[in-house]
């Protein structure tokens, strides 16, 4: 009796080992048949999933049927979304198109003597659709064929100026981006980074090889968030502005930081080289009789050490641009107005006004004729969304831009003076033509 019971555990035993093994193949079986789908198999994949479905034991059937429904439910959904996006391209292609033509046929009724740079017919001819969150700034290419754009998507788009789109995908960045610029050769971008992350301010300073997309360096040294970045005319040197610490100048091949601007320090929100390398110029807010008080700050590259200080008449600028020749700066403030300053008498000789909110981006144009700002305030119902083009000799407002749904926050000519970029709150950018 007591052989026969050993025989019987034994043949139970052996039983329990052949179903371990078959559940433990089907299991292999579908590992095996998920990293075929996602090396590009899915036919094959497909296939072995149905015959686990079909003959192993029903957890792991169960477990078969759920993936591949789940996959062909994700197959589904991007399909869709393609047919989308490819419905949405033909639509924008038809507009943009539309509004060539249109601009053409107006241009042709042109009297002669229309001076060349038709403000009074400014149109929007593409919109650019690619970030997933409000893009802060946005700058042409030295080149004029192609854009930058930086985004609280934390990434950086590149994108094909002719054809309306995105070439390539600048990811890296573990914040948002704030600020992009060109280097003068168009080989490499930098880009500035800032975010409220556990109770502070970080950022990240990166420069991008713009043929693989790739970041071959990084600002090291200074943790602190990034209010702008700017390349030197020489494409030597980046210039970095900081929220809260002097703003600071690196070698862009070494990554090196070879010179500290030095002077009064409170709260310097942006800065810019002038065209011959030897000035920078700074957004400053003068705090030290307890109001806030704009100003412009003047440094010298070779000393860093500030050469003159520009009454700005408001609270805060924000935002700064030289004109062509150096002779003039233009800057936008948070009491919605336009400043220009003549750097030989040191003072401000006009005062634009036109916008209800506070001025965010200023840009010269190219032949210094004209200047550019543009309006909005975060986190309200602002009723400015537009950019406005202006007269620099005369302080005329010549033409209001219309058509973002939310602020816009950068605005800039391209390099011939044809046509006028703009990046928004609502993710979008906008390319004007003016000739």
């Amino acid at each position: 009796m007591k052989r026969i019971y050993l025989i019987l555990v034994l043949i139970f035993s052996c039983f329990v080992c052949n179903a371990q093994s078959e559940d433990n193949s089907c299991l292999d079986n579908l590992i095996e048949a998920q990293n075929k789908y996602k090396a590009g198999n899915k036919e094959e994949a497909k296939k072995s999933i149905q015959a686990i479905i079909d003959y192993c034991d029903d957890a792991t059937s169960a477990e078969a049927r759920k993936w591949l429904e789940d996959k062909e439910r994700e197959e589904q959904e991007r399909i869709l979304a393609e047919q989308k996006a490819e419905l949405e391209r033909i639509e924008r292609e038809k507009e943009e198109e539309k509004a060539r033509k249109d601009f053409k046929e107006r241009m042709k009724v042109m009297p002669q003597a229309v001076e060349r740079l038709v403000l009074n017919e400014i149109v929007r001819i593409k919109m650019l659709k690619g970030h997933s969150s409000d893009i802060n700034e946005v700058c042409w290419s030295p080149d004029g064929r192609y854009l930058a754009s930086g985004s609280f998507d934390k990434t950086v788009i590149l994108w094909d100026v002719n054809t309306g789109d995105s070439i390539r995908i600048l990811r890296g960045h573990s914040i948002s981006v704030k600020s992009v610029s060109w280097s003068p050769d168009g080989k490499y971008i930098v880009s500035g980074c800032n975010e409220y992350v556990d109770k502070g301010y970080i950022g990240e300073v990166f420069i991008w090889d713009v043929n693989s997309g790739k970041c071959i360096l990084t600002l090291e040294g200074c943790s602190d968030a990034v209010k702008s970045v700017s390349w030197s005319p020489d494409g030597k040197y980046v210039l970095v502005c900081y929220r809260s610490v002097y703003p600071k100048i690196w070698d862009a091949k070494s990554g090196v930081c070879i010179r500290t601007l030095t002077g009064n320090l409170d709260f310097i929100d942006y800065v810019s080289w002038s065209p011959d390398g030897k000035y920078i110029a700074g957004c400053y807010a003068d705090h030290s009789k307890r109001k806030w008080e704009g100003k412009i700050l003047l440094w010298d590259v070779k000393s860093g050490k500030e050469v003159a200080s520009l009454k700005g008449n408001c609270t805060i600028v924000r935002s700064v641009s030289w004109s062509p020749d150096g002779k003039y700066l233009v800057g936008g403030s948070s009491n919605n107005t336009v400043i220009i300053w003549d750097l030989n008498i040191g003072k401000i000789t006009q005062t634009l006004k036109g916008h209800s909110e506070e001025v965010n981006y200023v840009s010269w144009s190219p032949d210094g004729k004209y200047v550019l700002s543009c309006s909005g305030r975060d986190f309200t119902d602002s009723p400015d969304k537009n950019a406005i083009l202006w007269d620099a000799n005369t302080g005329k407002k010549i033409q209001t831009l219309k058509g973002h749904f939310d602020v816009v926050n950068s605005v800039c000519w391209s390099p011939d003076g044809k046509y006028i970029v703009s990046g928004s709150s609502d993710r979008t950018i906008r390319i004007w033509g003016v000739k």
